[in-house]
């Protein structure tokens, strides 16, 4: 006796939807992982093209993706980030330490043989009173106070501006971000002015932003500034000298995303 077919039941799919659905799974993964990948190294995407032509069947035994041939050119990149900063650190450092010398030499040199009230120079005293160091966030200039502004001041002084004009030709070029921090010790102001250390710190920052923007345009929508009053101290307020180095204007040239996530990566 033949085997009826049930009237209500409807026939399944054809079989080769099957096997097309895979495709479209598989094409689907392939475009996620082009989009996911932020630049498209060539070295890096002949990889990823070998391995899934193989786990497609194109090449005959497929080939296994090897992690290392992956992120092989991201530790080139991050090696390239590492130098990058160290060699602009190293950069900055001598640009300082050779204006240090110079105003020094100045210094001495207009003082024979005269009243140093008589030069502007001979009062500009910077004492290696600035620091240019590599952080988690990128580089740190600290310059001390008394290099760019008058004690309780935060206009900037004519001498500050060779040494802000000689920071920015050393970081002409660099699309990273910049941040203006603005710090002094915990000896309290209060002025019409500057009701407190706040107002000055912020306004010192604020002015050494405006004046690098007045120089470079470029750094318009990439640089902004802060003021933290007393509460990021580099050493101890309980001495001068302590005190000499907390009052200080932190230039930040602040890693790219792109940077970060390399270094990490490695």
């Amino acid at each position: 006796m033949a085997e009826k077919k049930c009237p209500v039941c409807k026939p399944g799919a054809p079989e080769y939807m099957n096997t097309y659905g895979d495709m479209m799974t598989l094409l689907l993964c392939f475009f996620i992982l082009l989009f996911a990948m932020s630049s498209v190294d060539s070295q890096k995407f002949k990889t990823v093209m070998v391995a899934l032509q193989g786990s497609l069947g194109v090449m005959k035994g497929g080939m296994t993706l090897d992690p290392s041939q992956i992120t092989s050119n991201t530790r080139v990149q991050s090696k390239g980030t590492e130098l990058k900063f160290r060699l602009l650190a190293k950069e900055l450092q001598l640009a300082l330490n050779e204006m240090d010398e110079n105003i020094e030499k100045n210094a001495n040199a207009a003082n024979e043989g005269k009243d140093k009230s008589e030069n502007r120079i001979a009062e500009m005293e910077l004492n290696k009173n600035y620091t240019v160091t590599i952080t988690e966030k990128g580089i740190k200039i600290s310059l001390g106070t008394q290099m760019l502004f008058s004690s309780g001041k935060a206009d900037l002084r004519p001498d500050a501006h060779d040494i802000i004009n000689r920071i920015l030709k050393e970081i002409k070029g660099l699309d990273n971000e910049i941040v203006v921090e603005g710090h002094t010790d915990n000896i309290p102001i209060n002025t019409s002015k500057f009701p407190s250390n706040w107002e000055l710190s912020t306004t010192r920052a604020v002015n050494v932003l405006k004046y690098m923007i007045e120089k470079d345009k470029t750094l318009i929508g990439r640089i902004s500034a802060a003021g933290y009053a007393d509460t990021h101290p580099e050493t101890t307020n309980s001495s001068e000298t302590g005190r000499n180095k907390n009052r200080r204007v932190d230039i930040i040239i602040l890693k790219s995303f792109d940077e970060i996530v390399s270094e990490k990566a490695e």
